[in-house]
């Protein structure tokens, strides 16, 4: 997926979109693999901690580089210091006069469950995840938030391009791969 945009900031966010729409594919395989052996339970495990776990964290890590690029581009700076990926969430949530919010009431739990997640990856190298919770998590982020923030980005894209007072006829596609 990508957003039509020709600025620098969505050259770059349709790369981190890219890089989000690999690893999702790569899970949808892993799961595919998943529920055709139930009773493989090594190739199970490698499949969520090796593979879903890993690209749902990666998923994560891509929504939040283009959270950081639009802080730093559009906001003038992101937050640093202790708890600065909760603080950049934050600052996504809020809308300014310069975009509209990223994070939207609907999403923004999902978006912190998926900065805990990440942060437990982490920590924990992905073992002893629950294989439940992991596919939970990354059936959301497909079926539901990444769409969702698709078009959250797109309409960052056409209040940039456009003013505040763009009509839909003027709203940028999201185009597929």
């Amino acid at each position: 997926m990508r957003i039509a945009s020709e600025s620098a900031l969505f050259l770059s966010v349709n790369q981190h979109l890219k890089n989000i729409d690999t690893d999702l594919l790569k899970a949808s395989r892993a799961l595919e693999r998943y529920r055709q052996s139930p009773d493989d339970q090594p190739l199970r495990n490698m499949l969520v901690e090796g593979s879903m776990a890993r690209s749902v964290h990666n998923a994560y890590g891509g929504f939040e580089k283009i959270f950081e690029e639009v802080a730093e581009r559009i906001d003038g700076g992101k937050p640093t210091g202790d708890q600065s990926d909760a603080k950049l969430l934050m600052q996504m949530r809020a809308e300014t006069s310069r975009r509209p919010a990223l994070i939207t009431d609907e999403t923004s739990a999902l978006f912190e469950d998926l900065r805990q997640f990440r942060n437990k990856f982490r920590s924990s190298y992905g073992a002893d995840l629950r294989h439940e919770a992991v596919i939970e998590k990354l059936e959301s982020v497909q079926a539901w938030l990444f769409p969702r923030f698709l078009k959250a980005l797109q309409d960052l894209a056409e209040k940039l391009e456009h003013g505040p007072d763009a009509t839909q006829e003027g709203r940028p596609a999201c185009t597929p791969r």
